[in-house]
């Protein structure tokens, strides 16, 4: 009775015969794959092929080309330790933990231990030339021996587990929307100071141009919503050569954001001339066809951050300096 319930249980890795026969089975199988693979092969390019390789190929290089091939039992280990990081403490803490509690002798631990021991000695005695990416079918096996002691863990204290993780996720969240936490830097700073002049200066039907190239982070994809919610305006994207074209085309295009030395190099003399302000950010210029006087109004820097609600510019407020 003892020894049906350790069967039952799965802790009971004896020799018995509903045991070993879907292992069996499952090998019969892969033999008369690989055999079946062999056979037409030899049917396709003569029987010479497979004894070549079989022969030439595997024993020789288990054997060594002098007959002096030797078994290197730590050739694994020398290739985990240099490909193996940063798991291989992890690997080191599962297989402790599964020698310490003795569970590799149930049944469903005993395969996997057995086949990665058999994968590894099998490869470090033929000992291919490359023979790193051999050892590639054992990780899995050594994948299983990493989670099963963190599985185990997680699953005797998965209710204060998922409390602990439910109330970080709470606390996180409410600290990301009550504080100014910035996770990363921003694309393109000048872009919320330059829609505030957009928006407050011409029209709803003013367009904007944006020069591709030369930005410091991502593409016109991750500006394009940005400019139509903030402004109201649309933005036509051109590349450095088609530039001039199209401000000669649309006399629409008011203002232009270019990056860098794409001012002078993508736009001409004669496209500089229509755009007699220029606001400059770091290395981000903004081209307007608005004439500006000597004094810069920073009034429509108040819109910063706030979106078109209908499409038409703000009302600039007078007098900030006085």
């Amino acid at each position: 009775a003892e020894a049906l319930a350790a069967y039952q249980s799965g802790k009971s890795w004896r020799l018995t015969r509903s045991f070993w026969a879907p292992w069996l089975s499952a090998l019969s199988i892969c033999l008369f794959l690989v055999v079946l693979f062999w056979t037409i092969c030899g049917m396709i390019g003569g029987i010479g092929i497979v004894t070549d390789y079989w022969g030439r190929y595997v024993f020789g290089t288990l054997q060594g080309r002098d007959g002096t091939q030797s078994f290197d039992p730590f050739l694994f280990f020398r290739d985990l330790g240099r490909f193996y990081w940063p798991w291989l403490p992890l690997f080191l803490f599962g297989a402790y933990s599964v020698i310490r509690r003795g569970t590799w002798r149930e049944r469903g631990e005993f395969i996997p231990l057995s086949a990665a021991i058999i994968v590894t000695v099998i490869v470090s005695m033929i000992k291919f030339k490359s023979g790193a990416h051999y050892f590639l079918p054992a990780y899995p096996f050594m994948a299983w021996v990493v989670a099963k002691p963190i599985s185990d863990w997680l699953n005797s204290r998965e209710l204060p587990f998922l409390r602990g993780a439910a109330t970080f996720i709470f606390v996180a969240c409410l600290a990301i929307i009550c504080f100014p936490i910035s996770f990363t830097p921003e694309a393109l700073p000048a872009l919320r100071k330059f829609n505030a002049f957009i928006q407050s200066e011409g029209t709803a039907n003013d367009r904007v141009l944006y020069v591709n190239g030369g930005f410091p982070y991502g593409s016109f994809m991750d500006y394009i919503p940005e400019v139509n919610f903030y402004t109201g305006r649309q933005l036509d994207v051109k590349d450095c050569g088609e530039v001039n074209a199209a401000l000669s085309a649309d006399p629409r295009l008011r203002w232009v954001i270019v990056a860098g030395e794409n001012l002078a190099k993508c736009l001409s003399a004669e496209s500089r001339a229509e755009f007699p302000t220029a606001y400059r950010h770091g290395k981000v210029y903004l081209l307007s066809k608005q004439p500006r006087e000597s004094e810069v109004d920073l009034t429509p820097l108040e819109r910063e951050g706030k979106a078109a609600t209908d499409g038409k510019p703000a009302p600039i407020a007078r007098g900030i300096y006085q």
